[in-house]
């Protein structure tokens, strides 16, 4: 993604990575930004097709891990 002429970071974009107990999941997420160009690589794996209802806290933090990274991206370039 080009970083738009008179735009910048609002602040530093920290790599992540979350994971699922029990080896349910993981979310990776890096950035890399050089000469106005913001790289992003995110992964989502989903090593089950079930959970039991004691994973099921784990599981919704997971997936809050991932929606506010994610929205988090889509904040940090401002003028």
């Amino acid at each position: 993604m080009q970083i738009p002429e008179g735009y910048k970071l609002k602040e530093e974009i920290n790599n992540k990575t979350v994971t699922l107990p029990n080896n349910g999941g993981k979310y990776v997420i890096t950035a890399k930004v050089k000469n106005k160009t913001l790289t992003l690589f995110s992964r989502i794996n989903i090593n089950k097709s079930v959970y039991t209802s004691q994973e099921y806290h784990a599981l919704k933090e997971f997936f809050n891990h991932i929606i506010k990274s994610q929205d988090f991206i889509l904040e940090i370039i401002k003028e």
